[in-house]
């Protein structure tokens, strides 16, 4: 849309008018597709290469005379309760002024970023700000304790950027290899059967019928209609 809120059509964005990020990495031109549904609305689709992440993917598409579009998606249900991959734990932030344009290179701390977890008050983030350029950052999550959601709070000061709010979801662990000890565990969503020793079943010797004083040759096709019921043989 351009300033005036109002819809555009015929934006063919190209080249470095559309980036893409992926887990906060540094913006790239994006390599994908652009195309146009109409009345102002269109999808970008994406190559497998920008969507191969634990994290998210960033779109930013900044078009000539329309406002800058940046656009998140998270990637699989990626923040688990205890959660220690470092990207996973990346919430993405996009700072802009009152026109509309990212605001990059500044420095938040202390009570610009706050947290609030499962409803609580807000407090201080204990985690930390990375940059990923064009006014997009993002927060290194420490909050993974709790099972749930937590709502970020970016509140810049000096009004050098406007508030920016992101909520996020705490998942339960899942595990993704049965139990230690027993059959397929909670990976399928139940508890693990338990190997005990009686039910280990020790298979039996396999004995052959022939004998060493028997001839090598051995009719095998004797031996197969020997095996079959009597109706069957033709004899």
């Amino acid at each position: 849309m351009d300033a005036d809120g109002l819809p555009v059509t015929g934006a063919t964005p190209t080249g470095s008018q559309i980036r893409v990020s992926k887990s906060g990495e540094t913006f790239a031109t994006g390599a994908g597709t652009w195309t146009e549904v109409g009345v102002g609305n269109y999808y970008y689709e994406a190559t497998q290469l920008e969507v191969a992440t634990d994290s998210y993917t960033f779109l930013l598409v900044a078009y000539p005379d329309t406002l800058v579009f940046p656009y998140v998606v998270d990637i699989g249900n990626r923040i688990e309760q205890g959660e220690t991959l470092v990207t996973a734990c990346r919430i993405p932030i996009f700072l802009k002024d009152v026109d509309g344009v990212g605001v990059a290179g500044l420095t938040l701390s202390g009570s610009e970023v706050q947290v609030s977890i499962n409803g609580a008050a807000f407090v201080n983030g204990a985690g930390t700000i990375g940059e990923t350029g064009q006014g997009a950052y993002y927060y290194q999550t420490t909050e993974v304790d709790d099972i749930g959601y937590v709502v970020l709070k970016v509140l810049p000061t000096d009004d050098e950027a406007e508030v920016y709010v992101y909520t996020f979801d705490i998942i339960e662990a899942v595990t993704e290899i049965a139990d230690a000890g027993s059959y397929f565990g909670s990976y399928f969503g139940g508890p693990g059967i338990a190997v005990e020793v009686a039910d280990v079943v020790t298979p039996a010797t396999v004995v052959s019928p022939y004998t060493a004083e028997e001839p090598e040759y051995v009719d095998h096709v004797a031996s197969a209609l020997n095996r079959l019921p009597e109706y069957l043989r033709g004899d």
